[in-house]
């Protein structure tokens, strides 16, 4: 909220929890859907660990995600989704994909105090 009241996005960030709600009948999951070149990245780090369970993961078009730690919520909460693939320094060299990084863009980046170590919320 704090990038779209900057001005960095054009539209509200999101999704409003009741309007999820309405698309599954009620039901605090979602199916969150993985891109190819995701499941890609996906699949090359699971072969990379031998990780069988990263490797089912890989090759559906969607996952399941539990909203049910949202079930007090006001329905006007707004949602975000993400995902993004944690690969260590090593497996980041294996696999050729150097992890960048990069300064924080005060342009498009938030921090965020959550209370214990904080967060940083990029647009």
């Amino acid at each position: 909220m704090k990038l779209y009241e900057m001005g960095t996005l054009s539209r509200l960030p999101g999704e409003l929890l009741g309007d999820i709600l309405r698309r599954t009948g009620g039901v605090y999951e979602i199916e969150f859907p993985l891109t190819p070149d995701f499941r890609r990245e996906i699949r090359e780090a699971a072969e990379l660990t031998a990780d069988v369970e990263l490797r089912e993961i890989a090759e559906r078009p969607a996952v399941p995600v539990s909203l049910e730690h949202l079930r007090q919520m006001d329905p006007l909460t707004r949602i975000v989704f993400g995902a993004q693939l944690w690969l260590t320094p090593a497996e980041s060299e294996r696999l050729g994909c150097p992890r960048l990084e990069l300064p924080l863009d005060p342009r498009t980046t938030v921090l965020v105090d959550l209370g214990t170590e904080g967060s940083a919320a990029h647009g």
